[in-house]
């Protein structure tokens, strides 16, 4: 079915809408006859300083006519984008888990390990993950925003009659086109008017990413930058070198463009949206923030416009074939027997191939119930994450969980706000039901506030698991 639809439908194209705090870009991407990406189109507009201030759309009316200016500029219009908007207001996250989960565990785990500690009620928010490459272990990166700050875009955008495929924050679109000139995670900096986004970036990802002001000074940002190196050295996510905005490169299909010449900062945002837009809608798992299921509405789109074509196919046949019935009444009463024979046939070879079709369900069947008894010897970290969740008192920040066989140590990694909070939350663990065997490591006697800690512990009884 879905041949038929990408066979018999025009495939539409896809361009990538960057929103910045300065101005409104679109790049479309397009293949010539070899195969070969080049850039269709470029445009872009110039915003006011109160239109978009500090990631948060102040004038959606203006941006719309902003954006609707840009698409003046192009010699066609797009009917569909890849939205990428400033990531001054999305809170970012990465979570880390055994390589062992499997697809369907890893889902359960993330929905549950997601509650911990968010800055915005989940019901408030659009909240969305992507996979990133992790050495032996599965690392997912978490974007959320509010939902009155992503509408507020979304509203504006769908106004200059566009249709939204995916809005994603700019450094994701970023790090997808830029080249950094090193395979190993590497920090960038990439700036904007009020803020400035430290992410480290690793195979055209981005594997962990902070939002800082943009007014630093010269050693309040070589500071900031220490304490990011600090925390990746301690959360093992550690970055070979540090690039900023301006020493970032275009690949060298987009670099000869002459419209590009000295601005790769400004267009990493439009052209890493509208690389995303080749993607096939069914193998996007990259992060939208959006409302459940607006990623799934291109494709409903394409099946009703190929629903219509068959419709009117129909239709035109079905007039043909009213003319020439008049005309052919005598002729089908000769071939009747002949069709009553054929349609003999046909009702015995679909009886072989059901008996066919009832073994394969038999055997589905039978594949059913062998996953069912795989899944009830699993162990369901859920129960247990939610235990433990419910066990930290106030002032316990929560950055990495390491879990694996549920007779093995787990380690808990995060911060606590004092060093008596801390005191409390080791005293809890070793009193609780769920946790045995208890270490917490003396270190960092120097703090007082903000202590990181590091608490490895057994499940009391791995049984209650199951």
């Amino acid at each position: 079915m879905s041949e038929i639809v990408k066979l018999l439908t025009i495939e539409e194209a896809i361009a990538g809408l960057d929103i910045a705090d300065d101005a409104v870009r679109l790049a479309w991407l397009a293949r010539d006859k070899s195969g070969k990406l080049f850039i269709k189109e470029l445009a872009e507009e110039p915003l006011q300083e109160d239109i978009v201030a500090d990631g948060e759309l102040k004038q959606p009316e203006k941006l719309t006519e902003a954006i609707n200016k840009v698409l003046e500029k192009l010699s066609a219009r797009p009917a569909n984008v890849i939205v990428s908007i400033p990531e001054a207001k999305v809170y970012f996250r990465t979570f880390t888990f055994p390589a062992s989960i499997t697809r369907g565990k890893l889902q359960e785990a993330m929905a549950t390990a997601s509650g911990f500690n968010l800055p915005v009620p989940p019901e408030d928010a659009y909240i969305d993950w992507e996979r990133v490459e992790g050495k032996n272990t599965n690392e997912l990166l978490l974007a959320l925003i509010r939902k009155n700050h992503a509408n507020a875009y979304i509203k504006a955008i769908t106004n200059a009659k566009l249709k939204i495929i995916a809005m994603e924050p700019r450094v994701l679109a970023a790090a997808r086109v830029a080249e950094i000139g090193t395979d190993a995670p590497t920090l960038v900096i990439l700036p904007d008017k009020t803020t400035q986004t430290f992410a480290v970036i690793q195979h055209k990802s981005v594997k962990f990413a902070h939002i800082l002001p943009a007014n630093l000074s010269a050693d309040e940002l070589n500071s900031a930058i220490k304490r990011f190196s600090d925390f990746s050295e301690s959360t093992k996510m550690l970055f070979s070198a540090t690039i900023s905005a301006e020493n970032l490169k275009l690949p060298e299909k987009f670099a000869a463009d002459q419209r590009l010449t000295g601005k790769a900062k400004e267009w990493l945002g439009a052209l890493g949206a509208a690389l995303r837009g080749l993607i096939p809608r069914s193998d996007d798992e990259l992060i939208s923030l959006m409302a459940v299921g607006t990623e799934t509405a291109y494709e409903e789109q394409k099946r009703l416009a190929f629903i219509r074509l068959v419709s009117n196919v129909i239709t035109g046949v079905s007039i043909i074939f009213s003319a020439v019935f008049l005309g052919s009444w005598a002729l089908l009463a000769i071939i009747q027997e002949g069709v009553k024979t054929e349609t003999l046939a046909i009702i015995q070879e679909r009886s072989v191939e059901n008996i066919a079709l009832e073994k394969r369900v038999l055997a589905f069947n039978s594949l059913t119930g062998q996953l069912a008894e795989i899944d009830s010897t699993s162990p369901r970290w859920s129960r247990f994450l939610e235990t433990l969740r419910a066990a930290l008192p106030a002032g316990i920040t929560i950055t990495k969980l390491t879990i694996g066989n549920p007779t093995e140590t787990l380690v808990l990694e995060g911060k606590a706000s004092t060093r008596e909070i801390l005191s409390e939350f080791r005293k809890t663990l070793e009193e609780s039901e769920f946790a045995t065997e208890v270490e917490i490591p003396i270190q960092n006697l120097e703090l007082r506030t903000n202590i990181p800690f590091n608490v490895r512990f057994k499940v009391k009884n791995p049984q209650t698991l199951y």
